[in-house]
């Protein structure tokens, strides 16, 4: 399968059906197989593959979301001697995941906290702990938000601000309403679209009441 797939992004067939094809057949095998998540962690580790052949696979994973695949996921990201361009192809590919293992928690909230990771992936990073916790509950929720509100200040610092807005968006809780809410007045345009479309993803937000702006 992945030969398959690696012979179709050489003949530059990215998006193409063939290749849908090919990636739901991996995830089936990742499915029925937890071996074959190994020998693919290996290979990809390996830089056997094409990046976009790469990209393919880390999907595969997060459509799998086993344990296994999972584990695939975070390690790819954790990596640091692996291309920055592998890492962000393994933590987009967590989006898909609808109950995110503790590895993939820990590896998240670990990389947001870093401080040896360059601003680009730890935007990446922030998004992504975002959208897993809008799929949390309880204690766990609650202290990915905190680790994720804790960010304001180091993404004012590094001028990630509207990444920020945009994870805290991603966690789509009415708890960051009261962080986002000043971001409305900002002199930056920029900001206050993000702080608008941030809002926008909170649940429930007709129930609750947002206060008028002071200028």
């Amino acid at each position: 399968i992945t030969l398959r797939i690696e012979e179709l992004i050489a003949a530059g067939e990215f998006s193409s059906f063939e290749i849908l094809e090919a990636q739901h057949a991996l995830k089936l095998l990742m499915l029925q197989d937890p071996k074959a998540v190994a020998a693919i962690a290996k290979l990809i580790a390996d830089g056997t593959f094409y990046h976009k052949t790469e990209l393919v696979l880390l999907a595969a994973a997060g459509m799998a979301a086993t344990p296994e695949a999972q584990g695939l996921l975070a390690d790819t990201f954790d990596d640091a001697e692996a291309p920055d361009e592998r890492r962000r192809g393994a933590a987009w590919s967590m989006v898909q995941l609808e109950t995110p293992t503790p590895q993939v928690l820990n590896s998240l909230t670990a990389s947001v906290q870093a401080e040896d990771l360059s601003p680009t992936m730890r935007s990446t990073s922030m998004l992504m702990l975002g959208v897993v916790t809008s799929r949390m509950d309880g204690e766990a929720k609650a202290s990915l938000l905190e680790t994720l509100l804790a960010e304001e200040s180091r993404a004012r610092d590094e001028g990630r601000l509207g990444n920020w807005l945009s994870a805290v968006g991603n966690a789509g809780l009415p708890e960051t309403l009261e962080r986002i809410q000043p971001y409305f007045t900002h002199s930056d345009v920029n900001l206050r679209a993000k702080a608008c479309s941030a809002v926008r993803k909170i649940e429930n937000l007709s129930l609750i009441h947002i206060s008028e702006p002071t200028r």
